[in-house]
């Protein structure tokens, strides 16, 4: 699993497409693909060849092409290919770790479409605040392709019923954080709740999610934070108080350590910008 507390994504070049009459991929040359392309079939049907087997495209089909990959790919000239493709490079503080399935088949199509949908807009939009929606773009990118780390499952190959059961519970604990971040139970708790061990719940957390609970809960939080202070005209100590933290000035140090950017630089950041953004 990718050790994502310590990889950020670079988004290249992206788009929603379909594909035109005779339409082929001949990537058979190491020279053609230098980066990561996340492939998202949304409509249509196919087939892709990698180098060791062919797969059928339909929608919900997704692949995550490695850079250097055999990759040709055709359509049924009658039910013509729409896609979703987003090219990137993931930069990691040390090793990488595994990289996930190579083809995967999404469990929620409509969020997927959607989250893939808004990340292309994003970077495609034009006019000021162009450098924060693509740190938006690539922060959504991020939490979609943890997201196939964790939970997408390559058709034809189904999970344990063990490894299915940990997923649920997981999944189930992560929504939990997601929707209120600022009250988080202790990793005590949320252990009790799935009837791990607090040793065996991070054990297992970490390896669905690719962070330790604690970690996690930091990065929902300052996510949260980000969200509101674009959004809100909440005080930086309400939204500190709001996510959890007692200490303004520690979440600050936080946020500022994490984003790059104070509190204040970030919620004023479009308008020091205005006029320089491309």
């Amino acid at each position: 699993m990718i050790d994502w507390a310590h990889t950020r994504v670079e988004i290249g070049n992206l788009g929603r497409v379909r594909c035109e009459p005779g339409w082929r991929l001949e990537w058979n040359d190491p020279r053609f693909l230098r980066d990561f392309d996340l492939w998202f079939v949304r409509s249509g049907e196919g087939e892709m060849r990698l180098a060791d087997r062919t797969v059928a495209l339909r929608p919900g089909v997704c692949l995550w092409m490695r850079p250097g990959h055999t990759y040709i790919g055709g359509q049924n000239p009658r039910n013509r290919l729409g896609v979703t493709f987003i090219h990137f490079h993931l930069r990691c503080r040390g090793k990488l770790g595994r990289l996930p399935a190579e083809v995967q088949e999404v469990s929620d199509f409509q969020f997927f479409d959607a989250a893939t949908r808004h990340i292309v807009e994003l970077i495609q939009r034009a006019g000021p605040g162009a450098a924060l929606r693509r740190l938006e773009a690539e922060e959504l990118l991020r939490s979609v392709l943890i997201g196939l780390d964790a939970g997408g499952s390559q058709p034809g190959v189904s999970l344990s019923a063990t490894q299915a059961e940990y997923h649920r519970r997981m999944r189930k604990i992560v929504s939990e954080l997601l929707e209120n971040c600022g009250d988080a139970a202790s990793v005590a708790e949320l252990a009790r709740r799935t009837g791990y061990s607090p040793v065996h719940f991070s054990r297992v957390f970490k390896k669905v999610t690719g962070s330790l609970p604690r970690e996690f809960i930091i990065q929902a939080r300052l996510a949260r934070a980000r969200q509101l202070l674009r959004e809100s005209s909440l005080s930086i100590g309400e939204i500190a108080g709001a996510l959890g933290y007692s200490d303004v000035y520690f979440f600050s140090r936080q946020f500022k350590t994490r984003s790059g950017l104070s509190p204040t630089g970030f919620r004023t950041y479009p308008k020091t910008t205005r006029g320089r953004a491309k």
